[in-house]
């Protein structure tokens, strides 16, 4: 069975929304600088707090608003046309997406607070209260490790594979894969396109960037559509041609 409704692009956040955390970012940087603006040593730790989380809230809302055009871009960019490879030793068509400097901004929010942690961590040493790297740690390991599997390649937006009897999606450290008999429903939703299986446990699951990477689901085949050419339309059309419908 398929669901007839062709797929939809991402859904921009409201105005309010946009608003609120362009605002709010904002407010954390200004409110940030006055309290940092006193200069006792207190003051500078939360003050830089504040000012960090603002301008990593600005830089999320940024990168948010620019992935919604990097995506309307990559529908009709011609570099991202599916085109034949091989996945697993088996002919496919691949279907990429993009990877833009939305991407970055979001990484970069990451790493601006872990380079917060890790300038207190120092700070901490060196004013005698190892005690605070109980907390400021873990919380620079959480939040750099994206920034830094990153960098290594681990967690690329990777693509989607069509092949005589499978769909494979490789995405951000997560890989899932369905075979063709096993797929029930295509269904084309807002941003990506799901493929309902007909047993438990058709949806195989894999990670190779631990908790920093995509986390697959296994009750359903999901696949984000968001930098993919046509908007996922291309790739279900593939899907079809293959299962004959």
């Amino acid at each position: 069975m398929t669901d007839a409704r062709p797929p939809a692009g991402p859904r921009a956040p409201s105005t309010f929304l946009t608003v609120a955390g362009v605002l709010g970012g904002l407010f954390g940087v200004v409110v940030g600088a006055a309290v940092a603006a006193r200069g006792t040593t207190s003051a500078v730790v939360g003050g830089s707090l504040l000012i960090t989380f603002g301008a990593a809230v600005l830089l999320s809302w940024s990168s948010t608003l620019l992935r919604l055009r990097e995506s309307r871009r990559a529908a009709v960019d011609g570099s991202l046309a599916p085109r034949p490879e091989l996945v697993d030793g088996e002919p496919a068509t691949y279907h990429p997406r993009s990877s833009g400097a939305s991407r970055a901004l979001g990484l970069a929010a990451l790493a601006l607070m872990g380079t917060w942690a890790l300038v207190m961590i120092v700070l901490a040493l060196l004013r005698g209260a190892p005690g605070w790297l109980v907390l400021l740690v873990p919380w620079a390991v959480l939040v750099l490790g994206g920034p830094v599997l990153a960098l290594a390649g681990r967690l690329a937006p990777g693509g989607v594979y069509v092949t005589p009897t499978r769909v494979v999606d490789v995405d951000r450290g997560g890989r899932a894969e369905i075979a063709l008999v096993d797929v029930d429903m295509i269904a084309p939703m807002p941003g990506r396109v799901l493929l309902r299986p007909r047993r438990p446990g058709a949806v195989t699951v894999r990670r190779f960037a631990g908790i920093w990477g995509r986390r697959p689901r296994t009750d359903l085949f999901v696949a984000e559509t968001t930098g993919l050419y046509g908007e996922g339309a291309a790739l279900v059309q593939d899907v079809q041609r293959v299962m004959g419908r």
